[in-house]
C-alpha cells in the first residue's frame, strides 16, 4: 500500500457550525457546494474545482465513542481536536489576501525561502487552522 495524496478532509461539527463553516469556506475561500451521495448522515461536500475536498458532517448530540477506540482514551476525549491545520495548495496570492481582508479574516503571512513558498495562516469559524500555500516568486505577489 502507498499513500498517494490527500483525498478530502471531513470536519464533524454541530449543525450551527456546519452552516457557519459552509459559508466561510464558500464565501472566503471560494469553495462551492456540490454533489454528495445520499448518506444517512447530514452534511455537505465542498468542492475546489472538480474535487470534493472538504466534507462537512453534522455531529448529533449524545454520540457515543465506542469503548476501546482511540477517542475513548481520557487524554483524547478531553481535547476538542488533534488537527492543527489543513494546508491547501493555492494560487493568486494577492487575490487571496484581498478576499481574506474583505471578509475580516485575520491572517499571518509567512515567507519560507527553504521551500520557496508563502503561507497565509488563519482560523475558520470552528477554530480549525487553515494554511493557504502559494509558490514564492510567482507573478501574483
Amino acid at each position: 500500500m502507498a499513500v498517494t495524496g490527500i483525498h478530502h478532509f471531513n470536519l464533524r461539527v454541530s449543525a450551527k457550525e456546519l452552516d457557519a463553516l459552509k459559508e466561510f469556506y464558500c464565501d472566503v475561500l471560494g469553495f462551492y457546494v456540490g454533489e454528495r451521495p445520499a448518506f444517512r448522515s447530514t452534511g455537505v461536500w465542498l468542492y475546489a474545482g472538480k474535487t470534493p475536498l472538504i466534507h462537512l458532517t453534522e455531529m448529533h448530540s449524545g454520540e457515543i465513542v465506542a469503548p476501546g477506540s482511540p477517542a475513548s482514551l481520557p487524554e483524547v476525549a478531553a481535547r476538542s481536536s488533534a488537527i492543527d491545520h489543513i494546508a491547501l495548495a493555492s494560487d493568486d496570492l494577492d487575490g487571496a489576501e484581498r478576499r481574506l481582508s474583505r471578509h475580516g479574516v485575520a491572517y499571518t503571512r509567512t515567507e519560507v525561502p527553504a521551500t520557496a513558498e508563502i503561507q497565509l495562516l488563519f482560523r475558520d469559524p470552528s477554530g480549525n487552522g487553515v494554511e493557504l500555500i502559494f509558490p514564492m516568486g510567482g507573478a501574483d505577489h
